[in-house]
């Protein structure tokens, strides 16, 4: 009985090594990443002085490809998805798309990392608000730092604090009388949870 019990109990341990330990084959990968805000600021920037902010939550999904290298840094390519939710009770759902480059530390189950990236975004059905029928277009630019956790050889996750700013193109708003050039932009402070296959 006692020799049954230890036999299971090496399995057991070897198993579980088996699973906990980091592979950096190099590779492709698919993801999965929900983000919820802890905080945010909603800033507008007007050349006649009238500037505002306000507080902005946030929350949003994403679906990644990427390539993880034998040195375990990754180049990620993202389609996300936000609902942007202002104190004013205003919202307004944003897509668009980003690259990043995640750089990894060791070859552990839990590999630390940082990371930098920049996006193109679209705030949708905004059109309606402007005279040439465009949707209001802007550039984002983020950073992080985090650990991801791999589970076995196929699936990893991924746990980070983010920081993305969100630039919006420059509008020309008429009272009538006279011409205001106005910059929207919107930064984010975010924790992310993300699931990875690797193939």
């Amino acid at each position: 009985m006692l020799r049954s019990l230890s036999k299971a109990t090496v399995l057991m341990l070897l198993a579980s090594s088996m699973n906990t330990y980091a592979r950096t084959e190099a590779g492709t990968y698919v993801g999965l990443d929900l983000t919820a805000s802890m905080f945010g600021e909603a800033n507008t920037d007007s050349s006649r002085g009238n500037d505002q902010s306000g507080d902005l939550g946030a929350s949003s999904g994403s679906l990644s490809i990427g390539y993880r290298s034998e040195s375990n840094n990754r180049i990620q390519l993202s389609l996300a998805k936000l609902r942007l939710e202002h104190e004013s009770g205003l919202e307004n759902d944003v897509s668009g798309i980003d690259l990043d480059w995640h750089i990894a530390y060791g070859d552990d189950a839990i590999q630390p990392y940082w990371g930098f990236g920049f996006g193109f975004y679209n705030m949708d059905d905004s059109s309606d608000y402007f005279i040439n029928d465009n949707d209001l277009q802007g550039t984002s630019f983020q950073v992080m730092a985090g650990m991801k956790y791999d589970l076995n050889r196929r699936f990893e996750l991924d746990l980070s604090y983010r920081i993305k700013s969100i630039i919006w193109q420059e509008m020309l708003v008429s009272n009538g009388t006279s011409i205001d050039n106005v910059q929207l932009s919107h930064t984010l402070s975010s924790l992310n949870l993300g699931m990875a296959v690797k193939f």
